[in-house]
């Protein structure tokens, strides 16, 4: 570990702590707004490991919040350039892809060995997909969501939280979902924060708790939430 590479946070999480984010894995579904600054952040803080899953491929519409990519990338799959650009910002990061879609039957072979999962997706479909496998396996999922100028973060845990159904049981169906790139990066940077919390056991992360992001106002405000019987809670 290069000490000096991360002079500046190791006062706030301890050498101990710094190790513990050389020595973990993080998973992020999907590589789009969230998903880009999500990893950027995380691979310049030092995780050792980071999985990127993602089926896309970028386009013109993605590049004003993807912070990754640039024009030269049209085309190409998501996963494949996030990785270039991210082994060149921390090659002490170990980067694995998966460039394929989450479905109830790949989800363990993609997942199995990651405990700490990131959703960066941007369709309830797959965050259900999600939200069930990490409930059954007892992973813990920091979720995220933006939707125009605001945006959402909370963190689920089997036997500390309700699951993800539970607090979103009918989200709304939008096929075109507008995002304005600096929202995406408040919300994704909770979600760091989140999954540093869990891994060096910092501060208190966001579970039964909602963190409702509102980038005109500015504002970040938490409320609590209670648990409902969904069906796969009691499950």
């Amino acid at each position: 570990m290069k000490k000096n590479r991360y002079l500046r946070q190791i006062p706030l999480l301890g050498e101990e702590g710094q190790r513990k984010l050389k020595n973990s894995k993080v998973a992020i579904v999907g590589v789009g707004g969230l998903g880009t600054n999500v990893s950027q952040i995380l691979v310049l803080m030092g995780v050792g490991r980071v999985l990127l899953v993602d089926h896309d491929k970028v386009s013109e519409s993605n590049l004003n919040r993807q912070v990754l990519f640039m024009e030269k990338d049209i085309g190409k799959p998501k996963v494949a350039v996030a990785k270039e650009r991210l082994e060149e910002l921390n090659p002490e990061t170990n980067i694995e892809v998966v460039q394929e879609k989450v479905y109830n039957d790949n989800i363990d072979n993609i997942l199995r060995s990651y405990r700490i999962i990131v959703d960066c997706l941007d369709n309830w479909y797959s965050r259900k997909i999600l939200d069930s496998y990490i409930w059954r396996k007892g992973k813990v999922l920091v979720h995220g969501a933006v939707n125009g100028f605001y945006g959402q973060v909370t963190t689920i845990k089997k036997g500390i939280t309700t699951c993800l159904s539970c607090l979103f049981p009918e989200p709304g169906k939008k096929e075109f979902i507008p995002a304005i790139g600096p929202a995406v990066t408040l919300v994704a940077s909770i979600q760091v924060m989140e999954v540093a919390k869990i891994i060096t056991n910092i501060g208190t992360p966001l579970y039964n708790r909602i963190a409702v992001v509102d980038s005109l106002e500015p504002s970040i405000s938490v409320i609590g939430v209670k648990p409902l019987d969904c069906g796969l809670c009691s499950s």
